[in-house]
């Protein structure tokens, strides 16, 4: 806090000398050690960082200083990233590419190669995001970033391990996901940035979430929030809140779960991180259906699909879906729930979202077996259980070989 009272004191006195070269160097210079600060400290959300960001985007420009460029254009598309407009984004990250060709520190490129892969995860291209931030990681992961920290506020390694652990659980591959979710948290440890950190602890909260290990994300969760008081700042982010959210209603603390997930969603739009905001407007109709609450969920659903649609935010859509047919179930509506299910299936498997996809078809075939259709749901979960070929000790790969080795499922004769 100490340091950030200087810097900007420092650069209000730059503010008052004469105009020139001279002026905007140490202008910028101040203003580059001023940003990493402000994003420990703070995080992505701060609402004074973008006017920091642009003012440093112009005075590098104008002293044609590349390096600074590219340092304050990787911190321009992760601000932005914050807001989860995936398709305004696209153009700005181009000129970062563009921009990074110019210089040749690692450090800076490999930001640039982080920003592009989460662009395109968000935006639901999963296969192609993995690609690039495997790359990354095998690639730098045993180098000593943490001047990269400095740098940029965060260890673009940290970020690129927890996004690489959320795309391998998406693809099927849980046992792989929390592997990498380990390699992020002690990398995050090693490191010591306070918002690498906090990522490190929420990935493997996440993770052990998405295998249905509740104790073990509530572990997470507490070291977590350990680090946030222990750093004092907070986490306003979409996917820890959907995290929490689903952590109380696993607990069965549904109402709970509504009124923090409610409450959290107001805060992140307060300081327009809406990134992910499909996954905990998901997440909070998921706990808005355990609470009985049928149509708060279906309205937030609602809200969820129209973000998504507006935003290009694709990568939740078939939750979406999924959750939007066992709020229809629940209301009896069983034509219609069958259509979003079916629905969630289709979009999972467009995007070869082999987790999605099994969810999806588990709730499909438990509604078509309430209609005394088995027969017809069988081959739904066979076919992908097959296709699965690891975390056969995850709640949902246990769910769908319960439901498939029960009576309600028989095969054909």
């Amino acid at each position: 806090a100490d340091t950030l009272v200087y810097l900007e004191r420092t650069l209000n006195q730059i503010a008052a000398t004469a105009e020139g070269a001279e002026r905007d160097r140490l202008e910028l210079d101040v203003t580059l050690s001023l940003l990493p600060s402000l994003i420990g400290a703070e995080g992505y959300t701060c609402p004074r960082l973008p006017g920091y960001v642009e003012r440093a985007i112009a005075l590098s420009k104008r002293l044609e200083d590349h390096e600074s460029l590219v340092t304050v254009l990787n911190t321009r598309i992760a601000v932005m990233s914050m807001a989860g407009d995936w398709k305004s984004l696209s153009a700005h990250v181009e000129e970062l590419l563009a921009a990074s060709e110019s210089v040749s520190d690692p450090k800076l490129k490999v930001q640039s190669s982080y920003i592009s892969a989460w662009t395109d995860l968000g935006a639901g291209q999963v296969e192609k995001a993995h690609g690039r931030l495997e790359v990354l990681v095998d690639s730098l992961d045993s180098e000593d970033l943490r001047a990269t920290a400095r740098l940029l506020g965060v260890d673009p390694i940290v970020s690129a391990l927890s996004a690489l652990a959320f795309a391998e659980w998406l693809l099927g591959r849980a046992d792989l996901a929390e592997s990498v979710a380990r390699r992020c948290r002690l990398r995050a440890e090693a490191v010591g940035a306070p918002q690498s950190l906090a990522t490190g602890w929420h990935t493997s909260m996440t993770t052990a979430l998405f295998r249905g290990e509740t104790e073990e994300a509530e572990h997470f969760q507490d070291m977590l929030h350990q680090c946030l008081d222990r750093n004092e700042f907070e986490y306003l982010y979409m996917r820890p809140l959907a995290a929490r959210t689903h952590l109380l209603t696993m607990q069965g603390r549904p109402d709970d779960a509504v009124r923090e997930a409610r409450e959290g969603i107001e805060k992140a739009r307060e300081v327009r991180a809406l990134s992910y905001s499909t996954i905990s407007l998901t997440t909070l109709a998921e706990a808005e259906l355990a609470a009985g609450y049928l149509d708060d969920g279906l309205a937030s659903i609602e809200q969820a699909l129209s973000h998504g649609d507006e935003s290009g935010e694709r990568i939740w859509r078939p939750e979406s879906f999924r959750i939007k047919g066992r709020l229809l179930s629940a209301g009896e509506d069983y034509e219609a729930a069958e259509k979003n299910f079916r629905a969630a299936v289709n979009e999972a498997a467009d995007m070869s979202l082999l987790a999605l996809e099994l969810r999806a078809a588990t709730d499909l075939a438990r509604t078509l077996a309430d209609q005394d259709r088995g027969t017809e749901a069988r081959p739904l979960v066979e076919d992908i259980l097959a296709r699965c070929t690891e975390g056969f000790g995850t709640a949902d790969y246990l769910a769908a070989q319960s439901l498939l080795s029960s009576s309600k499922l028989p095969a054909a004769m």
